[in-house]
């Protein structure tokens, strides 16, 4: 898949402004995708599952693998 221009992404550790550098993105209109990691918790502690990181991390990584790839084949 050939993009225009290069996709940003942004990585770090907790307290490292992730969150309010992509929510100031969305203010100003630029499209974003959610991580994955976030999404699939929130997902899993509101409708139940185990596949959380610190009770199944194998189902998790799965998990987010097959989100990770479908928000990429949606780009």
């Amino acid at each position: 898949m050939h993009h225009e221009r290069p996709i940003p992404r942004r990585d770090g550790g907790p307290g490292a402004g992730k969150t309010s550098l992509i929510a100031e993105f969305s203010r100003r209109g630029v499209h974003r995708v959610p991580g994955s990691g976030q999404a699939i918790t929130r997902e899993k502690m509101a409708r139940g599952g185990d596949a959380l990181p610190w009770a199944d991390c194998m189902g998790f990584a799965e998990r987010m693998m097959d989100y990770d790839l479908r928000d990429y084949s949606a780009a």
